[in-house]
């Protein structure tokens, strides 16, 4: 069960209010998907990640974030392309968003292409057997978050990770 507050969500047992996860054991029981997370796969996954994507219709982009950025924003802004993951959602916080119906599907399609144009970052994630997850935690001691869009991340990646499981026995 999640209880909203404000745009965040936790994650938690209603019925024994305890949190269904330790964050602490990011890396033993679930990879959290996370720029800050305690896996260097989690941190690859990242959108903040900086390692850079080449689109073969959009071009290219210095992380992940950059392009989610560029793409939510029109495709009109140049000048994300180039950002810091962090520096590039900062910048489109003034800029209108525009609505694309396949936004996620072209979200998907650049995290593969980020995967398999970076062999090191898709070796340790088709090699990677425990589940996926997403939240944040913050202070000390932690507070976990859990942003609305999660479940969205976490089964586009476990898509991802099936897609070219399957592509890889096909050959």
């Amino acid at each position: 069960m999640y209880a909203h507050i404000s745009d965040l969500y936790f994650f938690f047992d209603m019925t024994t209010n305890i949190l269904q996860f330790d964050y602490k054991d990011d890396g033993v029981t679930h990879i959290n998907i996370y720029s800050k997370g305690r896996t260097n796969l989690g941190r690859m996954l990242s959108h903040f990640y900086p390692v850079n994507i080449k689109h073969p219709y959009f071009g290219e982009f210095d992380n992940m974030e950059c392009f989610w950025q560029y793409l939510s924003t029109g495709c009109k802004h140049e000048e994300l392309r180039k950002l810091s993951g962090f520096e590039a959602k900062k910048a489109s916080k003034s800029l209108e968003k525009v609505f694309r119906s396949d936004f996620m599907e072209q979200i998907k399609f650049a995290n593969t292409l980020k995967l398999v144009q970076h062999k090191c970052i898709l070796d340790v994630f088709l090699q990677s057997t425990l589940p996926f997850e997403h939240y944040y935690t913050f202070g000390e001691p932690a507070k976990v978050v859990r942003p609305k869009e999660a479940q969205d991340l976490i089964d586009m990646f476990n898509d991802i990770k099936k897609e070219l499981i399957r592509d890889s026995h096909g050959k």
